[in-house]
């Protein structure tokens, strides 16, 4: 700490004490600022003693580093982090490289990793975001798996502006998505608003000639605010890549519309879905029909549900969940009919 300290700004009775016991003492006058300016470089070799016992979730590899410099006179912050390999919880990024760098009312951030894991054997290759923040606005750029020859990619670019510290509205401005080898478009007057009561989705959708998904509604704690999912001719397959982990594969065109209520307490989802040449692990199932509701009698969830091959029902169910009963919630009959259960085997996935 360095400044000038003002001996007339003092009591009388204090003028002369100070210089004769503390003649090294200088203090900052009230209101001058103080300068920082200083670097630093931390390697971490072996940080399981800290992280077992306070961030059990979090793994640093030991050829992990932090640098950076920061300076108050030209408002300059520059941070560096690296790591071969970070893991948090079930995720996992290798070759993480993260910068920070801000000048005056602006802030950069960009962020890299070869590789994101989401679990054991899911994963996205080349997974980047780069931000800007200024004057209660960021603008980004999302990519993911956006290299040429890749089956599945996107790059995002769009912009978040901030109401308050709990209140924003974000926008994909632009998007360029691949699923499946097949260019996709999100919906133009798409938005993501942030919220007191919650998050509102609007106009959240992506489309391929006629298959579509989009999603509508409300991500709250409000048990009567909903959050809705419409489908049109949408193939099931488009979900494989994302189910590695499961080791199960799924195909056919799916119709329909799905409704969830009380995402924060119990979940209630509503659906009407037709799925026409339902796939199961490479076997052909049929057609398919789901429908299920909520009784607000009986505070039950109803389901009913019909698989037919040719003319033939080969499964059906129907019954009930019920939410109050902690013992026998499950009341469902379920009839097969030439059903092969080597269609469910998840050994049987190539």
């Amino acid at each position: 700490v360095s400044g000038q300290f003002m001996l007339a700004s003092l009591p009388a009775a204090f003028r002369d004490i100070i210089p004769r016991y503390l003649p090294n003492v200088l203090l900052p006058v009230k209101g001058q600022s103080v300068k920082q300016d200083f670097n630093f470089d931390i390697d971490f070799k072996n940080m399981s003693a800290f992280t077992e016992n306070f961030l059990p979730d979090l793994y640093l590899d030991p050829s992990s580093r932090l640098k950076g410099q920061i300076n108050s006179d030209s408002r300059n912050f520059d941070v560096s982090f690296n790591s071969s390999d970070f893991r948090y919880a079930n995720f996992k990024l290798t070759n993480l490289d993260l910068k920070v760098a801000a000048e005056n009312n602006a802030m950069k951030v960009a962020l890299r990793s070869d590789t994101l894991y989401y679990t054991s054997s899911g994963y996205i290759p080349d997974f980047s975001i780069n931000a800007l923040a200024m004057d209660n606005r960021v603008d980004f750029l999302l990519r993911l798996a956006d290299q040429s020859g890749q089956p599945n990619r996107l790059r995002w670019a769009g912009h978040c502006n901030f109401a308050t510290y709990n209140e924003a509205a974000l926008t994909i401005d632009s998007s360029d998505v691949t699923i499946d080898a097949k260019p996709w478009a999100i919906l133009a007057d798409n938005k993501v608003e942030f919220g007191k009561t919650g998050t509102h989705l609007i106009n959240i959708g992506l489309k391929h000639d006629d298959e579509f998904v989009g999603i509508d509604g409300w991500v709250s704690r409000d048990s009567t605010k909903q959050l809705g999912i419409n489908f049109n001719d949408f193939s099931l397959s488009h979900l494989n890549a994302a189910l590695n982990a499961l080791n199960t594969r799924f195909g056919g065109a799916t119709t329909g519309s799905a409704t969830l209520t009380d995402l924060y307490a119990d979940l209630r989802l509503e659906t009407n879905l037709n799925v026409q040449g339902m796939i199961i692990n490479s076997d052909t199932v049929g057609n398919a029909s789901f429908i299920t509701g909520y009784d607000t009698k009986s505070n039950s969830l109803f389901i009913n549900a019909d698989v037919i091959k040719g003319t033939a029902k080969i499964i059906t169910i129907a019954g009930n969940y019920r939410f109050d009963d902690k013992v026998n919630a499950f009341d469902f009959d379920i009839k097969t009919d030439n059903f092969y259960l080597h269609t469910i085997d998840r050994k049987s996935v190539v």
